[in-house]
């Protein structure tokens, strides 16, 4: 009997044996063909990661992939959606607010769709069936139409949502392209074109005349002007760069100096003189026809307060007797000499001047103050804090 189990066992090993030299023979040899296979393996998953990137990153830069009904548009009405149905949600859903440069609304930014989901205006939660709202199907920035020319405007994408205040009377030509236009701000409009709007709101909408303005540019370090009309009269500062419709802000008087940093590309001709149209940063913001301004060579830049204000401490040399000038010049108009003393935290400005100057043999900045009077004095007897 032990004689049987022994053969048995022998049997056994010598099949297990001939079975491993049996995968050995058929296993390929060619070293060239299996590194083939290895790199098309590694491609694959090389190109499914890929393709998995591209996809991720299509989710993020586009607007939600949920179906959408579009009723075209016409006349340069923008296209209808349906965007209050597709797009639900809370305030409560909302975080990350932050202002918009202008200071006039907040942006909440809406974690659901990668951080590119915003709303612009905020509506008020529950159904927003009845809000008009306006969503951008392709980027777009926020104009303001009477300073098409300026560098710095909040630029939206694909996905953010307004409920727009109004919409204009006609479309308007822009960009090469005629469409109506939707206000979402006091200042700022956004093209039809480059938008969807609610089913059925484009008609609830209250309507306004806009013009396009001129467009601007910045002046490098600024410039500083003084008023010089033929009669000796007031020169009007106004809310925009349109001689009829602007509103008036300030009357500008003979010999007053004024700062502007940015200036209209083109001219326009007003009582038989061309020039340009002026921003103006001091003493107002506002906008005021360049025939009548006399430009000042030689006279420093502003530099605003990034914060609320900037301080300067004296030199301690018990001198507060400062004179008064209505410009960080001395051509500018002499107000007097006033004894100013510091308060607790110094000097405090909201304005100065980009770059110092050497006057009388003293190195130092212009800062404007308030009191006793409002006008500017040279930095001869304080130091930046």
């Amino acid at each position: 009997m032990k004689q049987i189990k022994k053969l048995i066992t022998t049997l056994l090993i010598l099949l297990t044996i001939t079975s491993c030299n049996k995968q050995k023979q058929n296993t390929p040899v060619n070293t060239s063909e299996n590194n083939e296979t290895e790199t098309n393996l590694s491609e694959n998953t090389t190109a499914e990661a890929t393709n998995e990137n591209q996809n991720l990153q299509t989710e993020e830069n586009n607007i939600p992939d949920k179906p959408m009904t579009i009723i075209p548009g016409k006349n340069g009405q923008p296209d209808e959606a349906d965007i209050a149905s597709e797009h639900k949600s809370t305030l409560k859903d909302r975080y990350l607010p932050r202002k918009s440069s202008d200071g006039k609304y907040y942006i909440y930014d809406n974690g659901e769709y990668y951080y590119t989901y915003e709303r612009y205006c905020m509506p008020v939660e529950g159904n927003r069936k009845d809000l008009n709202l306006i969503m951008l199907k392709e980027n777009s920035a926020l104009y303001n139409p009477d300073d098409m020319g300026e560098n710095e405007k909040d630029r939206c994408y694909p996905g953010c949502e307004f409920v727009p205040l109004a919409r204009s009377k006609e479309p308007v030509s822009f960009n090469e392209q005629t469409s109506y236009w939707f206000k979402v701000t006091e200042k700022t409009w956004v093209p039809g074109a480059a938008v969807y709007i609610q089913t059925g709101a484009f008609e609830k909408l209250p309507v306004e005349d806009i013009k396009i303005g001129m467009s601007y540019e910045k002046i490098e370090n600024g410039a500083w002007f003084v008023v010089k009309t033929k009669d000796g009269s007031s020169l009007t500062l106004r809310d925009s760069s349109d001689n009829k419709t602007g509103k008036v802000i300030l009357e500008l008087t003979q010999g007053m100096w004024i700062y502007a940093d940015s200036q209209t590309i083109s001219t326009e001709t007003i009582d038989g003189i061309e020039a340009r149209w002026y921003k103006t940063a001091f003493p107002e913001k506002g906008y005021v026809f360049g025939g009548y301004l006399e430009k000042q060579e030689g006279v420093y830049g502003l530099d605003f307060a990034s914060m609320t204000t900037s301080s300067y401490l004296h030199d301690d040399s018990k001198d507060y007797m400062f004179k008064v000038y209505s410009a960080p010049s001395v051509k500018s108009e002499y107000l007097g000499e006033y004894e100013i003393k510091p308060e607790k935290y110094g000097y405090q400005t909201t304005i100065e001047t980009k770059e110092m100057e050497t006057i009388d043999g003293v190195r130092g900045l212009w800062i404007y103050i308030n009191e006793p009077v409002k006008g500017f004095i040279f930095g001869d007897k304080f130091i930046y804090k």
